[in-house]
């Protein structure tokens, strides 16, 4: 997610001939991997919330884009929404470590380390 949600990279594909569906298709996946977090049940849902809020800003762009107005909104959030979804993996990822079992409770359990984590951080992210 790292590069290939770069919203400066998306700009320049979008100024191609078959940008708008590439982006389509990152748009998918996006939605795709929010859906997989709503299945998880309780606090790690919220990360499903903040990727379809993210899908909606690259919809966005693209707009502003065909338009040929001013991204800079568009881009400032998108990257403010990966910044901070990779922090939060990350950390997320720090607790929930490499065991496959460990991993599954820790992200189907709404009152797990990982779990509390991810509402705690959510909660501050929503204050900005």
């Amino acid at each position: 997610m790292e590069n290939d949600g770069d919203p400066n990279i998306w700009i320049k594909i979008l100024k191609e001939k078959e940008g708008e569906i590439t982006l389509a298709s990152h748009i998918g996946e996006i939605t795709r991997l929010s859906r997989q977090y709503y299945t998880m049940n309780g606090k790690i849902s919220v990360i499903g919330d903040i990727l379809d809020s993210l899908a909606d800003d690259y919809h966005q762009l693209a707009v502003s884009v065909k338009k040929d107005s001013d991204h800079s909104k568009n881009q400032e959030e998108i990257n403010l929404k990966i910044d901070f979804l990779i922090t939060l993996l990350n950390k997320a990822d720090s607790i929930s470590g490499e065991n496959e079992q460990q991993y599954y409770k820790e992200f189907t359990d709404s009152e797990s380390k990982t779990s509390n984590l991810i509402w705690r951080e959510y909660k501050k992210y929503e204050k900005k």
